[in-house]
């Protein structure tokens, strides 16, 4: 089993790092996952933010945390939730996406990682066995590498 830590706009994106989180070429750890979907708070789905101010929060979240870890974090979102709140920037094409889609098929990706592939697919909310389930788009060994050297 690997594990990872995930902040929201609402924490700021300073939990993984307040908290002693952060990644770890241990092997165990996967890279840190930026959770951008429906605000689960009070406010609207997008943390009653501008697209624009969106953006400069994952912006500024992922350059601190690949200036703290070395790696890029991984943006855990769902296709429809970062089109609405996130706009169609490509600026994030290159930093891994773990897309939450839980039909049969993968569905497509988010603007921003039009063209090429995720790196993990969530694709089942709370399976018969009580926990969400995913697939990592390699093999066993791309996993452990990632695992141990991260996304450069």
């Amino acid at each position: 089993m690997l594990r990872n830590h995930t902040p929201c706009p609402r924490s700021g994106g300073r939990a993984p790092f307040n908290h002693g989180g952060g990644w770890s070429p241990d092997g165990q750890t996967l890279p840190g996952a930026l959770d951008m979907e429906w605000n689960p708070y009070s406010g609207n789905a997008c943390y009653d933010k501008t697209p624009a101010q969106l953006q400069q929060f994952v912006t500024d979240f992922t350059t601190r945390y690949k200036a703290r870890t070395g790696t890029s974090p991984i943006i855990y979102t769902a296709s429809s939730w970062w089109n609405t709140c996130m706009g169609t920037s490509t600026k994030w094409a290159t930093t891994p996406l773990w897309i939450a889609d839980y039909r049969a098929t993968l569905g497509p990706l988010p603007a921003a990682w039009s063209g090429t592939t995720q790196t993990i697919w969530q694709n089942a909310e709370q399976s018969g066995a009580g926990y969400d389930t995913d697939v990592f788009n390699g093999s066993q060994v791309a996993l452990a590498s990632f695992a141990t050297k991260g996304a450069r």
